[in-house]
């Protein structure tokens, strides 16, 4: 079984995910954190990967997602029932 070949997608990090989005936005850190009614520390955790936001309250997360513009889904790496069948189709296959 060779899985180099297969054609899974590579789920990007959470941490990955909202940092380059607040910087596509220009957004800083504080900013973020200000606007989500969080202090900084647990910000910078969610960035650096230390803390997950899908492990945090649902007002968090959601305020996050919010300021970030973006659907809470792709936030917290939910992949659509429809992509798990299909790649759990193409791993079978293997």
């Amino acid at each position: 079984m060779n899985y180099e070949d297969s054609s899974f997608e590579t789920i990007e990090p959470e941490c990955e995910i909202i940092k380059r989005r607040r910087e596509e936005l220009g957004l800083t850190q504080r900013q973020v954190a200000d606007a989500a009614t969080i202090n900084i520390r647990p910000y910078q955790k969610f960035e650096s990967g230390e803390r997950k936001i899908s492990s945090t309250s649902f007002r968090i997360g959601v305020a996050i997602a919010d300021i970030l513009e973006m659907d809470v889904h792709d936030l917290v790496n939910t992949p659509s029932v429809d992509e798990y069948l299909k790649n759990k189709m193409e791993f079978e296959q293997l």
